[in-house]
């Protein structure tokens, strides 16, 4: 019995030994536990929440940046035509006389515009600028206007243009033999030059809106003085003339069912060559002929279509309808 009892008391002590063990180790590993999991858990939690801050600031900062750099790039860039290809308009009427002495319609001051430029012209806003001029004054009796002239014009063979021709321009308007179409708004009107690149002009009587008139197209006189001017109407330079305009002549086709004047661009333009290489102008005898050319593409735009007509092509995405002040 003693024996049993003593290895029953050596059970127990073992027992108790692993059980304490157990506890011990039970305490060990949640420390461990709480220690290597848990406590590293959070940390890679907070890390992650730190890398994904600093990932979402760099990707703000980069979008921002490529933003700005967009916008800079936006703001300091002009956009520019490419030079070439060809430009060709419509509109409704006919070519009578490419001589702007002779112009009659808007199709002879359109084509007239193209060949050749006035002492003045007007820009974008209507007002009157410089054009053959570079700048005029008006002597204190209101009556007088000095003219000064550039001096980097040539006509489209070369020949430089100078006072000559503004004289020689105004007095042949003013010659009743001439039979111009301008001649009414010239009488009366004394031009002199006193220097080669100066031009005066003395009015009977004074007239504000005189500036106006220096918008008149401006002739050779080196091609044209010979000529007598009652010949003027029937000379070749009425189909081939020579102009300082921004296009020069290349073709006039009237023997064809669809007339068209077919211009080149002036690379020696005094303003700047224009970046359209060919410049054709068709014409058309009325507004339906006109319009069908501009639904099939023939011609890149119409001009002088009636309200109506532009109503009806507006439902075409492609075409752009835009209405134009006349300054006259």
């Amino acid at each position: 019995m003693a024996k049993s009892k003593k290895s029953i008391d050596k059970t127990s002590q073992l027992v108790k030994k692993v059980g304490d063990h157990a506890v011990g180790f039970q305490a060990n590993s949640t420390t461990h536990i709480r220690r290597n999991i848990i406590l590293r858990y959070g940390h890679v939690l907070e890390s992650r929440r730190f890398v994904i801050g600093w990932l979402s600031l760099a990707i703000s900062l980069i979008v921002l940046s490529i933003s700005s750099i967009l916008q800079v790039n936006n703001a300091a860039s002009v956009r520019t035509g490419t030079t070439g290809g060809t430009y060709t308009g419509g509109m409704i009427g006919k070519i009578n006389n490419l001589n702007p002495l002779f112009a009659s319609g808007v199709v002879d001051e359109s084509t007239s515009r193209l060949l050749f430029n006035g002492l003045l012209r007007y820009n974008t806003e209507g007002k009157l600028v410089g054009d053959l001029a570079t700048s005029y004054a008006v002597k204190d009796d209101h009556k007088t206007y000095v003219v000064d002239l550039r001096k980097d014009v040539k006509w489209h063979d070369g020949r430089t243009f100078t006072a000559k021709d503004v004289v020689y321009t105004i007095k042949t308007i003013q010659n009743p033999a001439t039979r111009s179409t301008r001649y009414t708004g010239w009488q009366r009107i004394t031009v002199t030059s006193p220097s080669k690149y100066q031009v005066v002009f003395t009015l009977p009587a004074t007239l504000a809106s005189f500036p106006d008139a220096l918008t008149v197209p401006i002739v050779p006189e080196h091609l044209l003085a010979n000529l007598q001017p009652d010949m003027l109407r029937s000379s070749g330079f009425n189909t081939d003339p020579v102009g300082t305009g921004p296009f020069a002549m290349q073709v006039l086709r009237t023997d064809s069912k669809q007339p068209q004047l077919e211009l080149k661009r002036n690379k020696s333009y005094y303003r700047g060559a224009p970046k359209i290489e060919r410049f054709v102008l068709r014409t058309f005898p009325d507004n339906k002929s006109i319009e069908k050319s501009l639904k099939n593409r023939d011609i890149t735009a119409a001009v002088g279509l009636t309200a109506t007509s532009a109503e009806d092509l507006v439902s075409d995405t492609s075409l752009r309808v835009q209405n134009i002040p006349l300054y006259s």
